[in-house]
């Protein structure tokens, strides 16, 4: 049951990709995810520069093993409406030991917020991860600590979850998955190869 709804988050969101889109995007984590937490989510109703900063934490491909605190960048341009504004954005996951690129991008092609302060993020990986260039890579973002009316994002003013510790020292509580999201192609293989292994247990 589970492979089946992965599947059909899958259509869903290739048909919500390149375009914007104020409404949540579906998505679901998929393999491989890489976790991160700590994260500082802020936004200038301004400039319409929406960012998230925080440490990686976890790679699951699986097996499960650890980022050692490396680096989580997240940048869009989001309307006061909540949309989009153009294809340009920054998406960098590394791992601490040794800096190596799990995840990075320079094109945001979807993006979505909603209840439970909620954001979406589709993008085209470029070189240097560890999935092939071009593929859609997927970023769910919980801002943890933002607070709005029925916790649905509002772009019409500045908003942030930063702590400020002694010493100004900022902390945030937001978290996030980023994941391949697999073409229809190889989400429908996955499925057929699910099929087969279960006949086969039979």
């Amino acid at each position: 049951m589970k492979l089946k709804l992965s599947t059909v988050a899958v259509g869903v969101l290739f048909a919500a990709a390149g375009s914007a889109n104020a409404q949540l995007l579906g998505l679901s984590p998929l393999l491989p995810d890489a976790a991160s937490g700590g994260i500082i989510v802020t936004y200038n109703a301004s400039t319409n520069v929406f960012r998230a900063t925080g440490r990686s934490q976890n790679l699951n491909t699986p097996p499960s093993t650890s980022l050692n605190n490396g680096i989580f960048l997240l940048e869009a341009m989001i309307s006061n409406t909540g949309m989009l504004i153009g294809s340009s954005g920054t998406l960098t996951v590394t791992n601490g030991a040794g800096g190596a690129t799990i995840f990075t991008s320079g094109n945001i092609t979807a993006f979505g917020s909603g209840a439970t302060n909620r954001f979406e993020f589709i993008f085209a990986a470029a070189a240097g991860g560890i999935v092939p260039v071009g593929s859609q890579i997927g970023t769910i973002l919980s801002g943890n600590g933002l607070v709005f009316s029925g916790n649905v994002p509002v772009f019409t003013s500045n908003f942030s979850n930063a702590v400020t510790l002694p010493g100004g020292i900022q902390i945030g509580s937001g978290a996030a998955d980023t994941f391949l999201i697999p073409s229809p192609a190889a989400a429908a293989a996955f499925g057929l190869a699910g099929l087969m292994a279960t006949r086969r247990r039979r």
